[in-house]
């Protein structure tokens, strides 16, 4: 996953269309973000608390961050097509929050080994990334993975994506290296697109 820091701080995202399907909402709102995670949702001009950075959202869609559930970030092996950092920051870019690699790399993303070296810090990740490994060794179909290993290390606390729970994965790219359509705000998981 992205490495994580430590948010503190608020944000106040205003005036953005914010959709967020599983509270029901797509309405111009208000979002108020504290210490990386979403304080409160009002109308536009309802928040009365204050906050350390407003960020204007007019004309902008606010969400939940997105999850790409099938990426090819190409490596281990591949680096020179794709890395997990130039591939997650693409991910960013375009409001991806998490996403799932698939395992047709060289060598094939197989066991907790390989799982592990793709979610170690150094790779660069700026999103959360969620390895998908191999069904059989070395994807040649013959000999089934440890998916007793690899089940244990994805025991994790399922994400929440929605803005009415107060919780969303952190770890979005800071909003210097975000470019395109998007904008990634660095205090939560949030998405601003146009």
């Amino acid at each position: 996953m992205a490495h994580e820091k430590t948010k503190s701080g608020s944000l106040l995202i205003k005036g953005g269309r914010v959709i967020d399907p599983a509270a029901k909402l797509d309405a111009p709102m208000d979002v108020l973000l504290r210490d990386g995670r979403v304080a409160e949702v009002a109308p536009p001009n309802k928040i009365r608390s204050s906050a350390d950075k407003i960020f204007d959202a007019r004309d902008l869609v606010v969400s939940p961050g997105f999850i790409d559930l099938h990426v090819h970030l190409r490596e281990p092996g591949q680096s020179y097509k794709e890395s997990i950092a130039t591939g997650t920051a693409a991910a960013a870019a375009g409001g991806f929050t998490s996403v799932c690699c698939m395992p047709n790399t060289s060598p094939v993303v197989d066991s907790p080994e390989w799982v592990t070296w793709i979610q170690r810090p150094e790779r660069g990740a700026v999103v959360n990334v969620f390895p998908i490994a191999a069904a059989t060794h070395a994807s040649k179909g013959a000999v089934i993975t440890d998916f007793g290993a690899l089940c244990l290390m994805s025991m994790t606390p399922p994400l929440s994506t929605s803005f009415s729970s107060g919780t969303l994965s952190t770890g979005v790219a800071p909003l210097t290296t975000c470019t395109g359509a998007s904008t990634c705000v660095p205090e939560c998981s949030t998405n601003i697109q146009r």
